[in-house]
C-alpha cells in the first residue's frame, strides 16, 4: 500500500481489521490461552517467555505496519504457530506439576480446552486444504 494516499482513519481501519481477522482466524480458545501465557511471559525470564513476547510484538508490528491491505490471510498463516505454541505452553503448565488442578471441574475444563484447540486447528487446516 502506498502511504501517500492513506488517511489516518483508513490506516486504523486496515490495521485493526487485520488484527481482528488474525485473532478470529486463530480462534477463541487459542487467543484466551495465548493471552494467559503472555501475562505469565511478562513476568518470566525464560527463552520461551521471550519467544512468546516476540510473537506478540511481531503480530502487532505486522498489523500496524501499514504494509498490507485487507487481503492478508496468507500472511497471518505464518503467525498461527506463535499463538498455538503459547497456548500449548499454558496447557502444559496447567496440566503439569507446576499448576495443580484442584478438582474434577478444572480437569474437565482443561480437557475441553485442549479438545477445542485441537478441533479448531484441525478444521482450519482442513478448510485451507479443501475450500480455500
Amino acid at each position: 500500500m502506498r502511504t501517500s494516499h492513506l488517511s489516518f482513519p483508513r490506516y486504523l481501519d486496515i490495521s485493526f481489521s487485520n488484527l481482528i481477522a488474525f485473532l478470529i482466524g486463530v480462534g477463541f480458545p487459542v487467543v484466551v490461552l495465548w493471552w494467559k501465557q503472555t501475562v505469565r511471559s511478562v513476568l518470566g525470564r525464560t527463552p520461551a517467555d521471550r519467544f512468546n513476547l516476540a510473537g506478540v510484538a511481531s503480530v502487532l508490528i505486522f498489523s500496524f505496519a501499514g504494509l498490507f491491505t485487507h487481503e492478508t490471510e496468507r500472511i497471518w498463516l505464518f503467525f498461527v504457530p506463535v499463538g498455538l505454541l503459547a497456548a500449548a505452553s499454558w496447557i502444559g503448565r496447567a496440566g503439569g506439576e507446576g499448576f495443580a488442578l484442584r478438582g474434577s471441574l478444572e480437569r474437565r475444563l482443561l480437557e475441553w480446552t485442549m479438545a477445542l484447540t485441537f478441533m479448531q486447528t484441525w478444521l482450519m487446516q482442513l478448510l485451507l486444504f479443501t475450500i480455500w
